[in-house]
């Protein structure tokens, strides 16, 4: 955390980008919010405090597929959190205005982490123009690297899934009488799907490290690389691991620990609008907490000898347009 801490431009340029993909969705139903109630009474009430039945038809106006349906109860609180993670580990259908701003925030995201990569690993200030020559060399490498890590989770949500929950979950529980067993069985099965997840997230995560680290242009030989090293340190990657995970679920307890325990909202949360996907007051500490693994690339350092202007090719000092040769 000590080079995720030493860059904070970085952490604050990346919580306005999640912030610039969040925003047109947030107004769109804003702008939708102001056209429903026009200057009718209900919009005094709405004002004055929540009214659920405005609420209900407002939501139920349009499909189950578009953006005002995501306007529910969920996305105030920490009920934000539980919500997101439950509609990935369900297979939740994704509202397409959703899927096309988070499409377009992890392409920005994919050209963004060579450069974050490239200065934690040098250690030091690289300016605007390091940092965007780095992004730019190895932006159509990750972008290779995507395709395959497309290809590992639609199989991991396509069959893995299927199994886990539609074949394996109903086969031992078909025959269960006690409610609190079939529970236990479904817990298991979400520890074993998010387990698989997480073991795939940090092999292309580490995979990563090792192509800036070492300048690889084998996205193939980065992620045996990757899988190499996971094996034969497991211990100082679950450590890692479980470092990032610690300071997660704190920032999220301390997100908790501000909610009314009555309403489960935030102070204040009640007499506002609430519109769109949710940045919170602790999305710059939760935003921080994934980059923690990618400030762990000193891990790699220490095994392979590099450090410093050492580990970076010469060719991410050249000038941005001609990065992507």
């Amino acid at each position: 955390m000590r080079r995720v801490a030493a860059a904070p431009a970085v952490l604050v340029g990346i919580y306005f980008i999640t912030l610039a993909a969040a925003l047109p969705l947030a107004a769109a139903i804003g702008f939708g919010i102001n056209e429903h109630l026009g200057s009718s009474l209900t919009a005094n009430d709405v004002a004055d405090s929540v009214n659920y039945d405005w609420w209900q038809e407002f939501v139920s106006q349009g499909s189950s597929f578009t953006l005002t349906s995501t306007f529910t109860p969920s996305i105030l609180g920490f009920a934000t959190t539980l919500d997101s993670l439950s509609g990935l580990i369900d297979k939740r259908p994704i509202v397409p205005a959703i899927a096309l701003a988070l499409g377009f925030y992890m392409l920005v995201w994919v050209f963004l982490q060579g450069g974050i990569l490239d200065r934690y690993a040098r250690g030091r200030r690289v300016g605007a123009y390091g940092f965007f020559a780095a992004s730019g060399i190895f932006f159509l490498r990750f972008l290779r690297l995507g395709i395959v890590a497309g290809i590992g989770y639609w199989f991991l949500f396509a069959y893995v899934h299927e199994w886990l929950f539609a074949k394996w979950y109903v086969n031992v529980t078909r025959d269960v009488a006690v409610e609190r067993t079939a529970f236990y069985w479904r817990v298991l099965m979400y520890a074993i799907f998010i387990a698989l997840l997480a073991l795939t997230t940090t092999v292309l995560d580490y995979a990563k490290v090792r192509a800036v680290v070492e300048d690889r242009r084998s996205m193939a030989g980065a992620l045996i690389a990757a899988i190499r090293f996971i094996v034969r340190n497991p211990g100082r990657v679950a450590g890692l691991s479980l470092t990032n995970t610690v300071l997660f679920l704190g920032v999220v307890g301390v997100d908790v620990g501000r909610c009314s325990p009555v309403t489960g909202l935030h102070p204040g949360a009640a007499d506002r609008e609430a519109a769109g996907p949710r940045i919170g007051n602790g999305s710059l500490p939760a935003i921080a907490c994934p980059l923690g693994l990618f400030g762990g690339s000193d891990l790699n350092q220490a095994r392979t000898a590099r450090c410093g202007d050492c580990v970076i090719n010469e060719q991410a000092r050249r000038p941005f347009p001609w990065a992507f040769a």
